[in-house]
């Protein structure tokens, strides 16, 4: 590899020792994130620009992973994980009665000791069991308890001052600004699958995402 431009398809792969067809799902995969930019009869370009960000929270992926990628030592502790009837938030996010089963979680996150991430997940049971390991990632529980892995989620940005318990998990002044992220997650059969609310702590992690331009 030269510069910020990748060898042709058949160089590259010799150099992997890949086939042509793995190469290309995994180029697929590169471009979907935002890393390389290919057009056909040209150099497949590099995004070195995304090596910049911190803390991506545009992939589906677990929070300590994320935060391990931007140099931090994560830290998860399960704080609770019980079965309640949807809250009135979480069952307008998911489109469901209130009274539906869920199995509801609270975790934390830490970067280097320091409290930077609260979350409040929902999972609707749909008739489903409780997950033995209530610690791991959203997704993967929902999938689980759903019986369908998770295709798309859908999220919504906000800020809100901290206050009572939400302020005392992250260690902070109540009335604290905090970044907030509410995630629908929706499976593969179009079910809205969970809901996750998530608090962060915006001075610890710098956060960012990658828009791709819309190519005609």
């Amino acid at each position: 590899m030269s510069g910020l431009a990748l060898p042709g398809e058949v160089e590259l792969a010799q150099r992997l020792g890949v086939g042509r067809p793995t190469l290309r799902d995994a180029l697929t995969r590169l471009e979907a994130e935002g890393l390389i930019l290919r057009r056909k009869g040209a150099d497949t370009i590099v995004n070195m620009a995304a090596f910049d960000l911190g803390g991506r929270i545009d992939l589906q992926v677990d929070f300590a992973e994320i935060l391990r990628d931007a140099g931090f030592e994560a830290d998860l502790a399960l704080l609770s994980a019980e079965e309640l009837p949807l809250s009135d938030d979480a069952a307008d996010a998911l489109g469901l009665d209130k009274g539906v089963p869920a199995l509801r979680t609270v975790k934390r996150w830490k970067a280097d000791g320091r409290p930077v991430m609260v979350a409040v997940d929902w999972i609707p049971l749909f008739g489903g069991r409780l997950a033995p390991d209530a610690a791991r990632p959203v997704f993967e529980l929902a999938a689980e308890i759903g019986g369908a892995e998770i295709a798309w989620e859908i999220a919504y940005p906000g800020a809100v001052a901290a206050e009572g318990a939400i302020a005392e998990r992250l260690e902070l002044v109540a009335g604290s600004p905090v970044w907030t992220l509410e995630r629908v997650g929706i499976d593969r059969f179009g079910r809205r699958a969970f809901f996750a609310f998530e608090y962060h702590v915006p001075a610890l992690v710098q956060y960012g995402f990658i828009r791709s331009m819309r190519r005609p």
